[in-house]
């Protein structure tokens, strides 16, 4: 079996859809290596050198300039004139006809309908483009893998989709995440120590990993930190990218000038992320709105208690383990809860860490891919 995957995002997008792609990708190389991997892509950027240089994948790019809509449509030529049995189109999408290539047999990812959800939060052309997108891809996949049981759901609700074509595949965190303990390369150490003494991390905090989209829900978060008696407020520390709309700002600015706030803008290392993971005192993911809830996977791997809403598809990836506060007052209360009751926290931690490790792990997620993939040839 030889797998052509739409590869741009695996190349070009750092965090999200990047994400998503790179551990998939990576993960059947490690679990099924005699599967070969054809990685499309227009622009194959050397960010990321293992999957130009491992012998498993094969890099293929437009065979005509300029490569503008060549995903949607000049990639065909291309999939007619291959050996592959199977396209996997990894984020939302899939060459326009791609149903119409004999022998060619295809796999969309739907990561999440948001745009139809929270239509708000979108522009009107974005979200028509999307609409467009997954609308043509659904129709004409053979399989449609949706990364939670909330976004198959939301297939079900907006188009016109037998309930058997989509498979509900969860999504792996980082290799990183899955390790017991972090490297101990020293130039790795030296790295963690400088930016915790360079922002003064404090000893307690609670660690918010998203950006500064209303979405995110982060004045929640501010909100709920002032609710807190005195000898139980800590300080937050951000994690994420973006620009505060104007009801968040003036709370942002004020935590910040108060140092009630810490900004992390630029934490690119996994083994960074996963070392502020492991020393906060607690993670919060208040979002609105997921396709998934990677950060509360992450959190639980950890060994961090995490609270966040209980939306979409976020209990799923919290399980029992999580707490939920679905309003201000409420996670005010779940973040003293934590911090004064130590032994129960404990207790939901050990619990939380093995709900992830077997709901979770990349082995266990990989053989369901594999299985998805032979059920359509």
């Amino acid at each position: 079996m030889q797998i052509g995957f739409d590869a741009k995002r695996l190349f070009q997008n750092k965090t999200g859809l990047g994400n998503y792609s790179r551990t998939l990708v990576s993960n059947l190389h490690q679990y099924a290596p005699k599967y070969h991997s054809f990685l499309y892509t227009p622009s194959p950027k050397t960010t990321y050198p293992y999957f130009l240089h491992e012998k498993a994948f094969s890099t293929i790019t437009p065979e005509q300039n300029p490569a503008l809509l060549w995903r949607s449509f000049g990639i065909k030529k291309q999939l007619q004139n291959s050996s592959i049995d199977i396209f996997h189109g990894l984020s939302n999408e899939l060459p326009i006809g791609i149903h119409h290539i004999k022998k060619l047999k295809s796999v969309v990812t739907i990561h999440d309908l948001i745009f139809k959800k929270l239509p708000k939060t979108y522009p009107f052309i974005d979200r028509t483009l999307y609409n467009w997108k997954v609308q043509q891809a659904v129709k004409s996949a053979d399989k449609i893998i949706a990364i939670s049981q909330n976004t198959k759901n939301d297939l079900l609700t907006y188009y016109p989709i037998e309930p058997s074509k989509i498979e509900v595949l969860y999504q792996a965190c980082h290799p990183i995440f899955y390790q017991k303990d972090l490297p101990s390369d020293s130039s790795f150490w030296r790295h963690v120590e400088h930016v915790e003494h360079l922002l003064n991390l404090p000893q307690n905090f609670i660690l918010v990993v998203g950006g500064l989209g209303q979405r995110k829900n982060l004045l929640q978060v501010i909100k709920a930190q002032q609710l807190l008696p005195k000898s139980l407020r800590i300080p937050i520390v951000l994690v994420g990218k973006g620009k505060p709309n104007i009801e968040l700002n003036p709370h942002l600015q004020k935590a910040l000038l108060s140092k009630d706030l810490i900004w992390l803008k630029n934490i690119d290392s996994m083994l960074s992320l996963k070392q502020l993971y492991q020393k906060a005192t607690v993670v919060v993911y208040p979002s609105l709105y997921e396709g998934f809830g990677l950060p509360i996977v992450e959190a639980l791997l950890c060994k961090t208690p995490v609270i966040t809403a209980s939306n979409s598809s976020l209990p799923e990836a919290g399980g029992s383990a999580a707490w939920y506060a679905t309003h201000v007052e409420q996670l005010a209360l779940t973040i003293e809860e934590i911090l004064i009751h130590e032994e129960a926290t404990q207790q939901r931690i050990a619990t939380g860490y093995s709900y992830a490790w077997e709901q979770f792990h990349p082995q266990k997620l990989t053989a369901q891919l594999i299985a998805l993939y032979q059920s359509i040839l």
